[in-house]
């Protein structure tokens, strides 16, 4: 059996913008890796392995996760109707906040129900397999986008958990 490739998940409404965290994310066999939407991917995944060591990366790097604790139905709407009602405006809007500013990763194939099950994602614990992984989570202390302090109290207890001064969701200082 040849080696596991890499895997990266991009975020939502993104494509290709691995390359932007470059210092936490290297491609390499059994690494798997997702920023924010793409974490749940991974996550995901991970969960749905089978436990046989070849269907199981060694490593995971979660970039920002998005990770939103419980949102209020009125937050998931407000952004499901932002969405519905100018998409490409939502989507921009939404990454600049976050701190995305080159529009080459934009990816408008995205989709209102993939929004949806995004923001209403359950972060289920890890299956037992997870302390065969090494698991890195990069947090930004000033992202506007998720749950910061619930993400963090979450996978301090599967991972290592880096939390960086004064970054936003896109793992940049501003």
């Amino acid at each position: 059996m040849g080696e596991m490739e890499s895997l990266f998940f991009s975020g939502f409404c993104l494509k290709g913008e691995e390359s932007l965290f470059s210092q936490f994310w290297t491609p390499e066999p059994f690494h798997w890796g997702g920023f924010s939407f793409g974490a749940q991917r991974v996550w995901e995944k991970l969960r749905n392995s089978s436990s046989s060591p070849f269907s199981l990366p060694r490593k995971v790097t979660l970039l920002s996760p998005a990770y939103f604790g419980s949102p209020s139905q009125k937050w998931i709407g407000i952004n499901l109707t932002g969405f519905g009602r100018n998409k490409e405006k939502y989507i921009r809007t939404f990454l600049q906040k976050g701190g995305l500013s080159d529009w080459k990763y934009l990816d408008l194939s995205c989709t209102l129900s993939q929004l949806e099950r995004g923001l209403k994602f359950n972060w289920l614990p890890p299956p037992r397999e997870i302390d065969k992984i090494e698991l890195h989570i990069y947090l930004g202390e000033k992202d506007p986008i998720i749950d910061v302090e619930g993400a963090y109290n979450f996978f301090k207890k599967y991972g290592i958990v880096y939390l960086i001064k004064g970054a936003n969701h896109f793992l940049r200082k501003e």
